[in-house]
């Protein structure tokens, strides 16, 4: 009868190391080496990162003393207070005309046909050598006072006949009249007409 011993058995083996100390150094060696890569990678970049900062800081000093030239040559223009008050005024001037024309071409003073229709009466009218100078309405158009100059008397008589074709004056008439040869200029006759009977300049 045949009997197998088994001389090698585990506990009479020499264990080989995984990783010999050659191979342990080498493996140090090239980790080590990567890690300098690494570092005079970031190195390099951190360099060069620095060398466009100082050129931006520099640019940026050069800008600034410019801009500082730039002022000290052509300071900023001051504010002209006459123009200023000048728009001021004007835009108030429009404000007001715009009011005027609202009230006298709508119904807020009580007159449903507004003031357009007189006006634009008045306009049409072409009497040489006749002008007024002011035109008055009150209580919504129910009341009107024209003052004005003519060279000639019969002026004044051939005016009110053409203002009574108007439809705007139609079915109305004028009370009073005052005229007047003008103080200042013998040639001028001064007139008012008004719809009521009152006391007239």
């Amino acid at each position: 009868m045949k009997r197998e011993v088994d001389l090698y058995q585990k506990q009479f083996r020499v264990a080989k190391p995984v990783l010999s100390a050659l191979m342990s150094l080498r493996f140090a060696a090239a980790v080590l080496a990567g890690l300098l890569v690494i570092y005079g990678i970031g190195q390099w970049s951190v360099s060069i990162q620095g060398g466009r900062l100082e050129s931006l800081r520099e640019h940026f000093a050069v800008e600034r003393i410019r801009i500082a030239q730039l002022a000290e040559t052509h300071p900023p223009a001051e504010k002209d207070l006459g123009i200023e008050t000048g728009v001021q005024g004007l835009t108030a001037e429009r404000d007001a005309r715009t009011r005027l024309l609202r009230a006298l071409s709508t119904e807020s003073l009580g007159n449903v046909d507004g003031f357009s229709q007189h006006v634009a009466g008045l306009a049409r009218q072409r009497v040489a050598d006749l002008w007024l100078r002011e035109i008055r309405i009150r209580r919504g158009g129910r009341e009107l006072e024209l003052v004005g100059s003519s060279l000639e008397p019969d002026l004044v008589p051939q005016f009110i006949q053409q203002l009574g074709r108007e439809a705007a004056f139609a079915g109305g008439g004028f009370q009073s009249l005052w005229m007047q040869r003008s103080e200042t200029d013998v040639e001028r006759i001064d007139f008012a007409l008004s719809t009521v009977r009152e006391a007239l300049p």
